[in-house]
């Protein structure tokens, strides 16, 4: 997981968007709280991320963070605002 954080510190770096999607509209935010990384949500958020950007389903990333238990990462968001 280490080399998922240097790699989100690089691409921030270089100003990559934060809030950008895939085709499934997944931002980087949206799938780091779905898989638990408190480490990369922080450091998104930090960059700018979004929380409130939904996927396809319509669901957030604190409500993809909440269905998986993923309490550190539900923490964070709900710390920036997320509701």
């Amino acid at each position: 997981a280490q080399g998922h954080v240097e790699a989100v510190e690089r691409l921030l770096g270089a100003h990559a968007d934060p809030n950008a999607a895939n085709r499934r509209s997944e931002t980087a935010l949206l799938k780091a709280a779905r898989a638990g990384h408190a480490e990369i949500v922080r450091l998104l958020l930090e960059a700018g991320a979004r929380h409130d950007i939904a996927d396809l389903a319509g669901k957030t990333p604190l409500q993809h963070a909440r269905d998986g238990r993923r309490q550190a990462a539900e923490r964070l968001l709900l710390r920036a605002g997320a509701r």
